[in-house]
C-alpha cells in the first residue's frame, strides 16, 4: 500500500471510491494507533488516510 499511495491521492482512481472507504474502514482503529515513527515509516499511507478522514463526505458520517 505504501509503494501504491507513493503517486496517488486515492486508491483505484482520481476522485474517492468505494475501495477508499472500504480501505480506510478497514485500517480505522490501526491507524489511530500509529505512533509517530509509524507515520513516518508509512508515510504515503498515514497521507493518505488523513486525507480520506478530512473529505468532507468522510467527516460528516465520522460526526453522526
Amino acid at each position: 500500500m505504501q509503494k501504491h499511495l507513493e503517486s496517488r491521492t486515492f486508491f483505484v482512481s482520481n476522485h474517492l471510491t468505494f475501495a477508499d472507504l472500504v480501505m480506510f474502514s478497514e485500517l480505522y482503529e490501526t491507524m489511530i494507533d500509529f505512533t509517530d515513527d509509524q507515520k513516518n515509516q508509512y508515510f504515503n499511507l498515514f497521507r493518505w488516510y488523513k486525507h480520506i478522514q478530512n473529505l468532507p463526505e468522510v467527516k460528516d458520517f465520522l460526526n453522526r
